[in-house]
């Protein structure tokens, strides 16, 4: 089973047929974790060199900001408008700061964990705690007028606190995956009376941007990496702890525990021959 889905990289080796590759020059790849990749230029997964004054850190999250600003382009948010997030991860705390510079007058951010609703309010959001019975009247109470809401916790219970909080008319983009679990999703009352509109947001498997053919997937990716190189998106704070990639097994303890970090990033410097970015 290939663990990851992103590396950061460093060139060791060019081979002589190989161009447009500089010796130490870092990139982005969308591949597993690995202590080293071996790639053919003709057949290359998608991949972005960093600039030489970005930390690569930043780039630790390249995926899930192309995820996270696809969600933002299927809510099609006006200046003004007010904004539910649900799920404060990685995806939901991009989001919350990507809504803030598309102009959304108000974010709304709803995540039972504290640490991460102190990240919300930090980037701009106003929180809302509580059960799941209680969120969605908590958020009534504190914005009437929810225009859209984006889905990013991954729980059946969130999703349903989104459709019953937008207004009459109003749109919740879905950009997390359920998988197996049990519906904790009713679709009566709010939904059906409010018209509720209800999108899917994929930005990868073929899945054409609703904006297509002005955007598309490599535009996606090319926005990404300038929000990231240009420092527009506060990823540091999203960065829970880097571990060495010996200690790979203690991370993915960590991930599924009671209380999961934000992100954990692999450092292989500790690998035989491995090299520090």
């Amino acid at each position: 089973m290939a663990l990851g889905y992103e590396n950061v990289a460093k060139v060791v080796q060019v081979g002589t047929e190989a161009s447009g590759f500089d010796l130490g020059s870092r990139y982005w790849l969308d591949a597993p974790h690995q202590t080293t990749h071996l790639l053919d230029t003709r057949t290359m997964p998608p991949h972005f060199r960093i600039p030489d004054a970005v930390s690569p850190r930043v780039f630790s999250v390249f995926a899930l900001t192309r995820v996270a600003l696809g969600a933002v382009h299927d809510a099609n948010p006006l200046i003004g408008d007010i904004a539910l997030v649900t799920g404060m991860g990685v995806v939901g705390l991009l989001t919350v700061q990507l809504l803030k510079l598309a102009g959304v007058r108000r974010v709304i951010a709803v995540d039972p964990d504290p640490s991460r609703m102190e990240l919300a309010v930090r980037f701009g959001a106003e929180p809302v705690r509580g059960a799941q019975e209680e969120v969605a009247h908590a958020v009534k109470l504190l914005a009437t007028e929810i225009d859209f809401a984006i889905e990013a916790s991954g729980r059946y219970e969130a999703l349903d606190v989104a459709v019953r909080s937008v207004r009459p008319g109003g749109r919740v983009v879905i950009v997390s995956s359920y998988g197996n679990q049990d519906a904790g999703l009713f679709l009566g009352h709010e939904f059906h009376r409010n018209r509720v509109t209800l999108l899917s947001s994929m930005t990868v498997n073929g899945c054409a941007h609703r904006a297509a053919p002005l955007w598309d997937l490599h535009r996606l990716n090319a926005e990404s990496a300038h929000l990231l190189s240009t420092g527009a998106l506060d990823v540091e704070s999203l960065i829970s702890d880097v571990m060495p990639f010996s200690s790979a097994q203690a991370a993915y303890r960590r991930l599924t525990g009671d209380r999961p970090p934000l992100k954990i990033l692999l450092n292989y410097a500790d690998v035989d021959g491995g090299r520090s970015l």
